[in-house]
Order: C-alpha cells, then structure tokens, then sequence
C-alpha cells in the first residue's frame, strides 16, 4: 500500500477489556495508520450501557459506528482473542448490506469459529475456577487479586464476554473474506490457540493468509506490543 493512503485500523477489544487498551497504539504505528478503538457496551466510555446478551446484539451495538467509520476511508479490522469472531460476524453484517469491505484483517490468538469447543463454558466454573483461568491466560495478574474492586468490574464484563462466546455457534457456509488476512500467534500459547488452530482461519478467506507467530504466551498483546505494531506496519 502506497505509504501517503491514509487507512484506519479497527480495533475490538478482547474478553473483558475496553477499547481504551489501544489509545497509546496511535504513537508507534505508521504516519498512514489511524487507530480507530471500538468501544462495547458496558465498557470504557460505554460504562452506562448495558452489557450485550449475544453476539449479534453486540454486532448491533457497534454497527452504526463502524458504517460511519468506513463509509469514505479505506479500513482494516484487528480482532484479539474472542474480538476475532466478533471481526468476522462484523464482516457478515458488511458483506450482507454491501457496505464498504476492508482492505486487510488481523485475527489474533484464537482458533478458527469451525473447530470444535474444548473448553470448559464459563456459567460451569466455580470461582476458584474462573479465577485460575484468568490468570493461565494472563487477563488479570496475581496482584489485582488484592483489589476487589477491580475484580468486581473486571469479572462482570470477562464473564459475559465469554458466556456470548460459550453460546455462540459458527454456522456453515464459511463467509470468506475478500481481502488479506494476518494471523497472529503466541509462541507459548500452545492450549488455548495452538498454531495449528489458529492457522485455519485461512480457510476463510479469498486472499492469501500470513502468520507471526510472537514471542509471549496468550496475553502477548499485553505483553508484547512493540511486535504487533512492527507486524501492523508491516502489513499495511
């Protein structure tokens, strides 16, 4: 892509989290690059809001922001863990109503939607379960479990970020995309989104795939920013 096209990266924010994790973003991309964070319900600038129930009340939620984001501006999607399906149920909705289609996606850490579920559905975990869980995958660390505060608000959101997910069935035919995509991978995370599933997500496009695989385990997006960004640059 010629480096004076301006184009906007979409970004979704994963299980539990807020669009606000990629303010800082904007400093270390590419001049070209305009970070465009998506806020959910019940988040961030959203908090008044209601958490979504299901999946497509949450596409509903952000689709009129996004029409007004893409409608004159070159675009790509950027989807960590869950945020991946919520980038490919998005990108339905924009084929479905022939709105302008993106120009490149990045699915990050989570296996393709046509793969059957191994874990365990949150509503069935006890706290103590849902506790070690967050800290296997990184989205809270040992020290946040001294503030309750905190994991009030953090856990209201993970766990019905998750629950849309544990109900969530991929249904066939795969909706392939009409653009790129770039798969990223965490060298460690070799149980929740193992190389191998994560690199079927190039069954779901009609271009060409690429995969990073990044040094860090299922959190690298906290963990390592600087290679994502080197990556985005990249690709765009």
């Amino acid at each position: 892509m010629d480096d004076t096209e301006k184009i906007k990266l979409l970004c979704f924010p994963c299980a539990g989290a807020s669009a606000l994790f990629y303010s800082g973003w904007a400093k270390q991309m590419d001049e070209h690059i305009i970070v465009v964070p998506v806020e959910l319900p019940g988040r961030g600038l959203r908090f008044k809001e209601n958490l979504c129930e299901d999946l497509e009340q949450l596409i509903d939620s952000i689709l009129d922001f996004v029409k007004a984001e893409i409608k004159d501006s070159q675009y790509a999607l950027f989807g960590f863990c869950v945020a991946s399906i919520m980038v490919y149920e998005l990108y339905k909705r924009i084929a479905d109503n022939n709105l302008r289609e993106p120009s490149h996606c990045f699915l990050c850490a989570y296996p393709a939607p046509n793969l059957p579920k191994e874990d365990k559905p949150i509503k069935d975990m006890s706290d103590e379960e849902l506790i070690e869980e967050t800290l296997r995958i990184g989205r809270i660390r040992k020290e946040d479990l001294n503030d309750k505060e905190y994991l009030e608000r953090f856990f209201r959101v993970w766990k019905s970020d998750c629950t849309i997910m544990d109900n969530y069935r991929f249904s066939y035919p795969i909706c392939k995309f009409n653009c790129d995509l770039t798969l990223l991978i965490g060298k460690d995370d070799t149980l929740f989104a193992p190389a191998e599933a994560v690199e079927k997500w190039g069954e779901f496009t009609n271009g060409s795939s690429n995969k990073y695989i990044i040094e860090g385990s299922h959190d690298f997006i906290k963990t390592n920013v600087p290679a994502i960004i080197d990556v985005i640059n990249k690709e765009l």
